[in-house]
């Protein structure tokens, strides 16, 4: 399965259709800052589920993992920001945004 990270943000990938990728981001909950999905891709991908994977010890930064289906020809774009949910984007709010382009 492709996988992406925050150095693939501004990248166009090309996916067969059908196929599986996953965007794995950095994320300290414990903070208050969390990625918002603001353009899961759909229809031309479909968002899967996601999950968290806290990083070794109390306040660590962990890993939040959104697995996506490239479900039908197109292009498309997933785009999120880390946010407080109360505050929206700060400042110095990091973004992230992948290109999809699903097809042979």
């Amino acid at each position: 399965m492709l996988r992406f990270t925050e150095g693939n943000t501004g990248q166009t990938a090309r996916i067969p259709p059908g196929d599986f990728f996953e965007i794995a981001l950095t994320e300290n909950p414990s903070t208050g800052f969390r990625w918002k999905v603001n353009s899961d891709g759909a229809p031309v991908c479909t968002r899967e589920g996601d999950e968290f994977n806290p990083g070794a010890g109390v306040g660590a930064a962990g890993t939040h993992r959104w697995r996506f289906h490239a479900a039908q020809a197109g292009e498309c774009e997933i785009g999120m920001t880390l946010e407080r949910s109360w505050a929206g984007p700060a400042g110095d709010a990091k973004g992230f945004a992948l290109r999809v382009v699903v097809g042979n």
